[in-house]
């Protein structure tokens, strides 16, 4: 008796497809695939190395295919040249890929539904788990076609954009980021871009992106915060201090006087209502955030922040600095996704401190060579009064825009009160040309 074929695993019409593609490699044009669709690591190399190949520019065939697996080291992985020349040679004869994609995404759908199901029974106590597997599903499940727009369609919603910037009369289209500089260079926290601020440990980040929650949340904007370093309790002690003028260390040791109580009564009553809410899970994973954020979207959220990127974990990347790279890829394909601006802390190289000029540049984010190529904005927390023991640049910052994708790049200068550990506008004007 033939043995019944496993539909979880349709190992016929992947090889079926990759022999196609090997001998027509136009027909990729018609594949909504990735290389997690197919069931087998060696499927799933040799579809990776096909689409490889075709990008480069060089004629797919067998011969090409296996020299660029051979180069990446996958060579004995994906069964050498003789199996390539099998899927080519023993295939089914026929045009169109459209049949043997549907199988193909159907069964790893069905594969992942299964694996949430398993998950529900063994994992019920951890979340992260759960998490993956359903942001996995949802991403497999989105078909090409929805995001395939007519030039008509691109012009229509541009000029719908343009004539709401237009009757803004000179307000700023997104949400304001607190500082009146960064908004006009940026035109305030936009849906869909991803920005990242780096800094040097100590120079104020955490501070800095309460400021512009704060701000954002203060104009009726809902945000989020993605805390992966300290607890929601510290967070919302800063704010209070920020909101009350209070010194920080006053409020953390409990030493305060009858006015200041009164102070932070107030700010409390002006604080505990906005829209503001706090994930505070430590280090935590790519697919967690993004359940987490396409929840805010769709309670309203317009802002996400996220403190920091190198907290956050990707525990399928093969090393940590394409960790790093894939968690800011993911945050800017979130960003896109639930039409969101996502605000992003990040360290700075350490090599940073031993140079004369201490200002961290694009090339300085920690534990990533291309996070700068995913982001739409690239700031710099500078403060020279903690890189230069003998600085006089006492109580001022430097916001420094490395990148600018939609607008011009430069420095502004900011305040920082050190007792309630927050940023404001400079009351001076504070644009310096790069």
């Amino acid at each position: 008796m033939a043995k019944k074929p496993n539909p979880l695993i349709p190992i016929d019409a992947e090889q079926a497809l990759l022999g196609l593609v090997l001998l027509a490699p136009e027909e990729l044009d018609n594949c909504d695939l990735r290389p997690e669709h197919f069931s087998t690591v060696q499927h799933q190399r040799i579809y990776h190395w096909v689409q490889q190949v075709r990008m480069s520019g060089v004629p797919v065939d067998v011969i090409t295919v296996a020299e660029a697996a051979e180069r990446g080291g996958d060579l004995l992985l994906i069964g050498g040249l003789s199996y390539l020349h099998e899927l080519a040679t023993s295939g089914p004869v026929r045009k169109g890929v459209s049949g043997w994609v549907r199988i193909i995404r159907d069964a790893a759908k069905s594969r992942l539904a299964v694996d949430i199901a398993t998950k529900l029974q063994v994992d019920i106590q951890e979340p992260d788990a759960i998490a993956a597997a359903i942001t996995a599903l949802m991403g497999l499940d989105r078909d090409q076609e929805a995001w395939e727009l007519s030039i008509r369609d691109g012009l229509t919603a541009a000029y719908r954009d343009l004539e709401a910037a237009y009757n803004l009369q000179g307000k700023i289209p997104g949400v304001t980021t607190g500082f009146r500089k960064l908004d006009a260079a940026t035109g305030g926290w936009l849906p869909g871009d991803l920005t990242i601020i780096q800094a040097r440990p100590a120079m104020g980040k955490t501070a800095l992106m309460l400021a512009m929650a704060k701000a954002a949340a203060d104009s009726g904007a809902p945000i989020g915060i993605i805390s992966g370093e300290q607890p929601a309790a510290q967070l919302s002690a800063r704010l209070l201090s920020m909101g009350s003028g209070v010194a920080l260390h006053s409020i953390r040791a409990g030493q305060l006087d009858d006015d200041e109580w009164r102070r932070i009564t107030s700010s409390m009553r002006r604080t505990v209502d906005l829209p503001v809410r706090i994930y505070d899970r430590s280090a935590p994973s790519l697919e967690t955030v993004a359940s987490q954020v396409r929840k805010w979207a769709r309670s309203g959220a317009r802002v996400v922040f996220v403190d920091y990127l190198q907290r956050m974990t990707y525990p399928q990347a093969p090393n940590r600095r394409e960790e790093v790279s894939a968690i800011a890829r993911g945050l800017k394909t979130l960003a896109r996704d639930t039409d969101l601006a996502v605000v992003a802390l990040a360290q700075s190289v350490r090599d940073v401190d031993t140079r004369n000029n201490k200002r961290p540049t694009l090339a300085d984010i920690a534990e990533s060579s291309d996070c700068e190529r995913e982001a739409d904005h690239v700031l710099s927390l500078y403060r020279d009064e903690i890189a230069e023991r003998d600085s006089r640049d006492t109580g001022t910052a430097e916001l420094i825009m490395l990148k600018n994708r939609h607008g011009d790049t430069g420095v502004m200068r900011i305040a920082f009160n050190a007792a309630h550990v927050r940023f404001a506008d400079l009351a001076w004007p504070n644009h310096l040309p790069v």
